[in-house]
């Protein structure tokens, strides 16, 4: 029998320094956590399953899927299609995914480990036609209500003034705007086709590590949390 869990599939794990911050010596040490959410729609369709029941599934996917699709057609918005600039063919190709969690830990902030795990994470799924990211300060939504995500937020560190720190949306929007995310009018998502080239690792890190330090490198340890049922 098909369910709407059956074109879900979540992705969790660890953020795993290997080196780069305080030695060249190698070495495993978390230093935070990340979790996003594939939702294959082309094969919802297929099946005859509409893309609202899919997207049902939790509160804050319902409102991605008013404010990134038609729902008329099932497809992409025109304004997501531009600001995405994805083809004309990519209407026939519906599917994202979601960074929903990615959390670098307070002690190890400030040598844009985010940037470089957000990078790996569209590395790995260059072959889907859409990442969605939505700026907050938490950082930890998706499945979980406000204030779970809050909690979640203070657990790895975040302090409560970043929590409502003026102007922290657009400050993180401005940050993963270095990875090739873009706004869509009148949403508070950001959007890049998951198949354009990535920004060059030293680019996009700019001037915010000097050059005489080595860039970090980090590694993702999955666990996976798959909610296919057939």
């Amino acid at each position: 029998m098909v369910n709407q869990n059956d074109y879900v599939e979540d992705q969790t794990g660890l953020i795993v320094l290997t080196h780069g911050l305080k030695s060249d010596a190698k070495q495993e040490t978390k230093v935070g956590e990340f979790c996003y959410t594939v939702i294959n729609a082309e094969l919802a369709i297929d099946d005859g399953m509409p893309l609202a029941d899919v997207f049902q599934l939790t509160p804050e996917w319902a409102q991605m899927y008013g404010s990134l699709y038609d729902q008329s057609t099932e497809r992409f918005k025109p304004e997501v299609m531009n600001e995405d600039r994805l083809y004309q063919e990519d209407l026939h190709r519906p599917s994202l995914f979601l960074i929903n969690h990615l959390v670098i830990l307070q002690e190890f902030r400030g040598n844009r480990l985010g940037l470089l795990t957000l990078r790996k994470i569209l590395r790995l799924r260059q072959r889907l036609t859409m990442a969605v990211i939505k700026p907050s300060p938490l950082q930890c939504e998706g499945t979980t209500s406000a204030a779970q995500a809050a909690d979640k937020a203070r657990a790895l560190g975040v302090a409560d003034a970043e929590l409502s720190e003026p102007g922290a949306i657009e400050k993180l929007a401005r940050h993963f705007a270095r990875t090739g995310f873009n706004p869509v009018a009148g949403t508070t998502y950001l959007v890049r086709d998951a198949r354009h080239k990535l920004p060059d690792v030293e680019a996009m890190l700019g001037a915010q590590l000097p050059v005489t330090k080595p860039v970090p490198a980090v590694e993702l340890y999955y666990s996976l949390v798959s909610r296919l049922t057939r």
